[in-house]
């Protein structure tokens, strides 16, 4: 079986290549999870990353390690960096539902 961490590098790469954003659905309490401490609280974060964004992230990275740049909340700017433990789905990301869509990714019982 796939390692879900190089499927999810795979898919993220691809999709950034290609899209102006995409949508990361990461669990914030996992080990590694660097965001805003108001969003820790939450159950699940939705973070859009993107080189051609509406507000580009010129320092995004995206590695074997995870994902990490520097995105808007609000007024303020934070660095994130998120392991691959912690994505639990990438979505495509378009400005209306329609062009939105789940991205498939193959999980290994008790890892993300």
């Amino acid at each position: 079986m796939p390692d879900p961490d190089a499927v999810k590098l795979q898919t993220a790469l691809q999709l950034l290549a290609t899209l102006r954003q995409v949508r990361f659905f990461v669990t914030p309490d996992a080990e590694g999870v660097t965001i805003p401490s108001h969003l820790k609280e939450e159950e699940l974060v939705m973070l859009d990353f993107g080189r051609r964004a509406p507000i580009p992230i010129e320092d995004l990275k995206c590695d074997r390690d995870g994902i990490s740049g520097t995105l808007k909340f609000g007024p303020e700017y934070f660095w994130c960096s998120v392991p691959w433990l912690a994505v639990v789905g990438i979505q495509k990301f378009g400005p209306t539902p329609a062009q939105r869509a789940w991205v498939p990714m193959v999980l290994t019982e008790g890892k993300n």
